[in-house]
């Protein structure tokens, strides 16, 4: 409501001028009141309109670079999220096109669907998936809030288990992990989770790169993993997860809606799928570029990355037979295909031809009819 104005001027009924101390004093009361509770939403306003308080990548599943579906443990899935299970019956871990009209995740154009039917060893069983963000010194001894959206298919009582962890890169100090593990206990329908933790801080340790602060998903543990999963022990079901955000301080704000293309280049500075068939770069066939053909049968072309990436990456080719040059004598098949001079912006790729007319130029392209997802994929993953 508005602030209440005192009146200083109009004759009272007492025949003196201006309110009474009760009437006055009440007004005042009241204005301090509407000014304190507008001081205490200004922190929740200004956390929403920062942006880049969210340290989770692709943290409502928008992108999928790698494909729609998985169900093979130790690789990344949906961008910048790893998955590991082992014993699991039937898992399902895929894309799930949301429904217009959804009341659960309204602003949502995929969920991500986690199921399994059971498992098949109650004692060594894991399905967990984990975001690794780059720089173990991130939220390092001092407090930060993790929250997002479960929606249970199921009946109550499914539970799902958060571990924290921190790792230091290959030679440097082993892994931190159990910290702070927690069980939630999930409702029928939708669960909006909050969990906030103050991870080790990291003095004293040896890193040989900048590690990650890793957040840890469990739906279901057997029994070797109860320090890490608080007992959760094992559950199955289906369950829907979005809006997953990981944010400094001790309150959880609402979740930050970037735009699809920011979104896009953060997934590209670890990951970038450059292919036929693919979910950003579809077509009926993939050109790499205009390359220039020297005289040891050989063509060379300048590859520019679409941003810089994390590192320098794996790069690995689609099968060979996948490939052609195309010059102005027609399409000529290779023999080989190799990266040189990688860089976190760029590279040569060299391919080998039987013969060749040197000086000419030629597009390497994907073959005719090839098969989705040929084309060049650049690993930068943590």
């Amino acid at each position: 409501m508005d602030l209440q104005q005192i009146d200083l001027d109009t004759i009272q009924p007492n025949g003196k001028r201006g309110e009474t101390q009760r009437p006055a004093f009440t007004k005042i009361n009241q204005n301090f009141k509407e000014v304190a509770l507008a001081v205490d939403a200004v922190p929740e306003a200004v956390a929403r309109a920062v942006s880049g308080r969210n340290r989770l990548i692709n943290g409502n599943f928008d992108c999928w670079q790698r494909g729609a579906s998985f169900n093979t443990s130790g690789r990344y899935t949906a961008d910048r999220w790893f998955l590991q299970m082992q014993g699991i019956a039937d898992p399902v871990f895929r894309r799930n096109p949301t429904a217009m009209g959804d009341n659960n995740f309204p602003r949502s154009k995929y969920t991500l669907s986690v199921s399994s039917s059971g498992n098949t060893d109650a004692e060594k069983h894991f399905f967990v998936f984990e975001q690794r963000v780059e720089d173990v010194r991130t939220f390092a001894d001092t407090p930060s809030t993790v929250s997002f959206l479960v929606f249970n298919a199921g009946a109550g009582g499914r539970r799902i288990a958060l571990e924290f962890a921190q790792t230091f890169g290959a030679t440097g100090s082993a892994p931190v992990l159990a910290v702070a593990p927690e069980i939630f206990e999930l409702a029928p329908g939708l669960n909006r989770i909050r969990k906030t933790v103050t991870l080790p801080s990291i003095s004293g340790k040896t890193l040989s790169d900048e590690g990650a602060a890793v957040m840890c998903v469990w739906v279901s543990a057997g029994t070797q993993f109860a320090n890490r999963t608080a007992g959760l022990g094992a559950q199955h079901g289906q369950v829907y997860f979005g809006e997953f955000q990981w944010e400094r301080g001790a309150k959880a704000t609402a979740f930050e809606w970037r735009p699809l293309d920011e979104e896009v280049q953060r997934c590209r500075r670890y990951y970038q799928a450059d292919a036929t068939g693919s979910y950003f770069d579809g077509g009926v066939r993939f050109n790499a570029g205009v390359g220039l053909i020297r005289g040891d049968n050989k063509v060379y072309l300048i590859y520019p990355f679409s941003q810089r990436m994390r590192t320098i990456p794996t790069v690995g080719f689609s099968n060979l037979p996948q490939w052609r040059l195309l010059t102005g004598s027609g399409a000529t098949s290779l023999t080989a295909l190799n990266a040189v001079e990688v860089s976190s912006t760029r590279m040569t790729i060299i391919g080998s031809l039987n013969e060749a007319a040197a000086g000419q130029a030629g597009i390497l392209q994907s073959a005719d009819s090839a098969d989705a997802g040929t084309g060049i994929i650049l690993d930068a993953e943590i």
